[in-house]
């Protein structure tokens, strides 16, 4: 017996509090919700903001003739570990979608090294350009090679190929979401005051903003419910179809039982059913089309 459809009541108003929106942050404001959703979606969006939003970050460096991070260069005051962990540090943002990418750049007669150095000549944008790198004499030359690649959430070094030497793989933290928080309060629909406003919270590093990445984030979420309706959609027998009684009758001879089966089975294999005729062929094309899955 399937479960009788109540008439939940729906958030109405879905809206970013214009006065504080900025590229970094964002308050979005949820009514009304039953009791207990607040709490439901909240925490679904959180962990998603979190965890699931893609991101560009630096995965590996090579400096110099640098074999390993815990080498120190001639000239420049930061060891080799100290220049990775600002390198860490670098948020970048990219229009492009070809990754992975290679980055490289010879500093030469600078005192010190800033993020925008690296990538000045580069199609990425370095949304923290002033972030200290390394201080260096002014007679070093340094080469870098900086790799770059995008995913989602973190990433351990040791999970890298060392694909050359020198090439030293860095932790990337890929998450555009520095932070997210929720919290739920009372609102009123009609007479009744035990409905909830949710309000969520968003910080970013500026790689995304906040609207993006809970439109984002919504859709991951009903891209993975959806999948768990259409199974349990399949399993449904092919009597809800509304067959012919012959076209029925010979499927289920044919041991096609839920439409899980009947939109699995090959024009071919049908054909083969004893008795099913030009008729009962053109009906079946007929309904596969419209459950867009044509024969």
């Amino acid at each position: 017996m399937k479960p009788k459809k109540l008439d939940f009541e729906l958030p109405k108003k879905i809206v970013w509090e214009e006065s504080t929106y900025q590229p970094y942050y964002g308050k979005l404001i949820v009514e009304p919700l039953e009791r207990s959703y607040g709490i439901t979606v909240g925490n679904a969006f959180r962990r998603v903001l979190l965890s699931s939003i893609p991101g560009v970050a630096i995965i590996s460096a090579k400096i110099n003739e640098v074999n390993h991070e815990f080498s120190t260069i001639s000239g420049v005051k930061e060891d080799v570990l100290q220049v990775i962990l600002n390198l860490k540090q670098v948020v970048l943002k990219s229009a492009t979608d070809n990754f992975p990418q290679i980055v490289r750049t010879k500093i030469t007669g600078k005192e010190e090294i800033l993020a925008s150095d690296l990538f000045s000549q580069s199609n990425f944008t370095i949304l923290n350009p002033y972030l200290h790198i390394a201080t260096l004499n002014e007679n070093v030359v340094l080469n870098f090679e900086i790799g770059i690649s995008t995913g989602y959430g973190y990433q351990s070094a040791e999970k890298q190929k060392r694909d050359k030497i020198g090439v030293i793989p860095i932790d990337a933290l890929f998450s555009p979401v520095t932070k997210v928080t929720y919290h739920i309060e009372n609102t009123r629909v009609g007479q009744r005051v035990d409905y909830e406003k949710l309000i969520i919270e968003i910080w970013t590093n500026g790689g995304i903003q906040p609207r993006e990445a809970m439109n984002y984030s919504a859709h991951l979420l009903a891209k993975h419910f959806s999948i768990v309706e259409e199974q349990q959609n399949l399993s449904h027998p092919i009597r809800e179809l509304n067959l012919s009684a012959r076209s029925y009758n010979l499927l289920l001879s044919a041991k096609i039982q839920t439409l899980s089966d009947f939109i699995g089975i090959s024009q071919e294999k049908l054909q083969k059913i004893d008795g099913l005729g030009k008729k009962s062929l053109e009906e079946i094309k007929e309904i596969r089309a419209k459950l867009n899955s044509p024969l």
